[in-house]
């Protein structure tokens, strides 16, 4: 689907799966972020940092609108009956699956 989501259609249904990695990225910028303001202003760590933040931010507004489309996706079929969730999609060890039952042609 991209880069946060996984999908995968079978005949009677379809399986988004949250892909964690970016829970990694931001745990990364915390601490870079963390150790860069214990450095002097001159600092290279600090630019890098600063530049970690704003990729962060912006991987941020990509991951809530592909994150809006899922949830779009999954209101329509939840209209219809025929949705299962397991897991969270804030906890990268136990990532959000979402089952989506086919309706039967």
């Amino acid at each position: 689907m991209d880069l946060f989501f996984s999908r995968r259609e079978t005949d009677r249904e379809v399986v988004i799966t949250h892909k964690p990695w970016f829970h990694f990225l931001l745990i990364a910028a915390i601490a870079v972020w963390g150790i860069a303001g214990t450095q002097p202003e001159e600092s290279v760590l600090r630019g890098w940092a600063g530049l970690l933040w704003f990729v962060t931010i912006a991987v941020m507004v990509w991951r809530a609108v592909s994150m809006r489309k899922v949830w779009r996706e999954m209101n329509v079929a939840m209209k219809a009956g025929g949705v299962s969730m397991r897991g969270s999609r804030f906890n990268p060890l136990d990532p959000l699956t979402v089952r989506i039952a086919k309706a039967p042609d």
